[in-house]
């Protein structure tokens, strides 16, 4: 197999493990936010439901960042591929 189909075919592994991630944290950040919601104003549990928001924040980041990251190496690896065509 040619190094580039490889690299292809891994790259595209990445983008799905991806979107595999990135569905569950969606779901999970709207039952919280229904669960937040729901409680009274003065329960203790909001600080607990915080913590749990501020770190899925942070696996958004994440997962944000790994996917600009790939975006990019995608662009850079067309691009690569046109000049060598030209």
């Amino acid at each position: 197999m040619p190094k580039s189909k490889l690299i292809r075919e891994k790259l595209d592994l990445l983008a799905s493990l991806a979107d595999e991630i990135g569905n569950p944290l969606t779901a999970i950040n709207a039952r919280l936010y229904s669960l937040e919601k729901s409680l009274p104003a003065e329960s203790p549990a909001h600080e607990d439901l915080a913590a749990v928001n501020k770190e899925l924040r942070r696996l958004e980041g994440a997962l944000k960042q790994f996917l600009q990251d790939f975006r990019s190496l995608l662009t850079s690896e067309a691009d690569s591929k046109n000049r060598d065509n030209v």
